[in-house]
């Protein structure tokens, strides 16, 4: 180890392992690049993952490692922005082909401040959504997977489904923890802070997507009906997924109906059925995408409608995409698959508030539209309920991200 003139460790030095213990107590792979992309440090995660040795890793250019498997373009020039233009990317989706078959990864980066030497570093967070690590005589060998053999039928492969879903936005903050450990810098903290609420609110959808689809079951969700402002109820679940919306860049436009557009509906569930809907839109709709949601009166009945730009549904899916665990065949194979409870989900509350959901597209890579239809309400109360969000022009399409 290099020496202070006083005998001491030097700064830089003690720094970089500091760095290395906290990124070693991280259960998934996380490897710190210098401003020229060289691998500074790594945890055995990070080793075990790629089968790359400690000493091979050392000083090289992370597009070299793995046989160049990390020489990825879009990947270069994301990097490439991170330190020079403070440029943070999140949950980027890349593919390394191995003879055995792919390995699909979802890489988090953002600028980390090294306080004694005043040097920018950049951190990765690599969660490898195959599961699969190489072998490693030093650690012990993985679990393996549940199958339906192991587990009693479907049941081992929603319980596989599950874990995988509720993995990837937990090791997401498990990450952005790691690195608020790293540094104080404010804007690190902010980065750590937005990828914590954003994980956390996927969870959320989906825990209470879970316990709904349980209480629809068993025919124990009660519905607490009331005159309803649908307006109201849109403004808020825009709201909601708002944070998914700006971590994709996505660009959404809403066209508000008549101000008086009431409905005789929990406001809480009919949130949740557009939630899901928004929140299906943008899984499944590329960065830099669009997404329309549309209401108004047709007869008796109250339209919305959620339309994107994004990858489309297959027409034989079509007739199955509210079937719960529809997913399960990777029909619409994705890294944020999900367990395909969303939209099972929306379409119950639908049809228990009397209304009806439908699903169209114009096949892969046609985007996608739900059309919610629910009965008018005549009940002039829900303006007086305090329900009103502020004023969106009548009419008009209204950027909200």
């Amino acid at each position: 180890m290099t020496d202070d003139r006083d005998g001491r460790p030097s700064r830089a030095k003690s720094s970089l392992e500091f760095t290395e213990g906290v990124i070693e107590t991280a259960r998934e792979p996380m490897v710190v690049l210098d401003g020229r992309l060289r691998v500074l440090a790594a945890n055995r995660h990070f080793y075990r993952t790629f089968a790359v040795a400690p000493e091979d890793a050392a000083g090289r250019l992370i597009f070299e490692l793995d046989g160049g498997r990390w020489n990825i373009p879009r990947l270069r020039t994301l990097l490439k922005e991170v330190l020079p233009r403070d440029r943070a990317f999140q949950n980027l989706e890349v593919d390394l082909a191995y003879e055995d078959g792919g390995r699909r990864l979802l890489i988090n980066a953002g600028k980390i401040w090294r306080e004694d030497d005043h040097s920018e570093l950049i951190l990765l967070a690599v969660e490898d959504l195959a599961g699969r690590s190489r072998p490693d005589e030093s650690l012990p060998p993985a679990a393996p997977e549940p199958t339906r053999e192991d587990a009693g039928g479907g049941t081992g492969e929603f319980l596989t489904m599950l874990a995988h879903e509720m993995r990837t936005p937990i090791a997401a903050i498990r990450n952005a923890v790691a690195v608020a450990a790293l540094t104080g810098d404010g804007e690190d903290v902010r980065w750590c802070y937005d990828i914590i609420r954003r994980q956390a609110l996927k969870l959320g959808i989906l825990v209470e997507d879970l316990l709904d689809a349980g209480r629809i079951q068993r025919g124990k969700l009660t519905l607490r009906k009331e005159p309803v402002d649908a307006a109201a109820v849109i403004h808020r679940a825009v709201e909601t997924v708002r944070p998914l919306v700006a971590a994709k860049n996505h660009e959404v436009l809403v066209t508000a109906g008549p101000a008086d557009l009431h409905v005789h509906a929990d406001p809480t569930r009919l949130e949740q059925i557009l939630v899901n809907l928004l929140s299906n839109a943008v899984k499944y709709t590329p960065p830099d995408g669009h997404i329309h949601l549309d209401a108004g009166s047709d007869g008796g009945e109250v339209t919305i409608r959620v339309r994107d730009d994004g990858m489309g549904i297959s027409p034989e899916m079509l007739s199955r995409i509210f079937d719960p665990f529809i997913q399960a065949d990777h029909t619409l194979a994705h890294a944020e698959d999900g367990l395909g409870i969303g939209l099972a989900v929306a379409k119950s509350l639908a049809e228990l508030h009397g209304g009806a959901i439908a699903a169209m597209s114009r096949g892969p890579g046609g985007g996608s539209e739900f059309v919610v239809r629910l009965p008018v309400s005549d009940d002039p109360k829900a303006e007086a309920a305090g329900l009103r969000p502020p004023p969106i022009p009548g009419g008009s399409a209204t950027p909200l991200s």
